[in-house]
């Protein structure tokens, strides 16, 4: 998950990897739970300290950087991501991508919707349109975007 250089490498979700880390590594986990326990509470957070590992070359990389740029409470469309990393007719690549995307929350796949920017209605609406590969499936996406009022 972290690296001794604030390097986040993936994030695994449900696993319990706390044993495996150390000093350096320990400290940072739990900057890092201390700082997503403020987003879950609707608080100031701030994840700068953290920097991802560029492992994607090419396309998969461009879409995970024109996400990035996408502020919380903003969602788009496959469409319209797949036009912001330069690749106008790849929205289904784009949902691919989504589905693999390692880091959620920093690469904030989250914020992909079949919608785009139109505000969305529900989430019970939502759910029944949406998919996300995260843990909890579509209900975890509509809560993350109500963290963040885009819900």
């Amino acid at each position: 998950m972290f690296s001794e250089d604030n390097l986040l490498h993936s994030i695994i979700w449900g696993q319990d990897q706390t044993k495996e880390l150390t000093g350096p590594q320990l400290a940072l986990k739990k900057r890092f739970f201390k700082e997503l326990l403020k987003k879950t509470n609707g608080e100031s957070f701030d994840f700068t300290f953290l920097k991802r590992v560029h492992s994607h070359s090419g396309f998969k990389e461009k879409v995970y950087q024109a996400l990035e740029s996408v502020p919380p409470g903003q969602t788009l469309s496959y469409k319209e991501l797949a036009s912001k990393a330069g690749y106008p007719k790849a929205h289904r690549a784009v949902g691919s991508a989504m589905a693999k995307n390692p880091w959620p929350l920093f690469v904030p796949c989250h914020r992909v919707t079949k919608s785009g920017s139109q505000k969305l209605k529900s989430v019970s609406d939502f759910v029944s349109k949406e998919k996300y590969s995260g843990p909890g499936g579509a209900k975890t996406k509509p809560w993350l975007l109500q963290l963040e009022g885009a819900l």
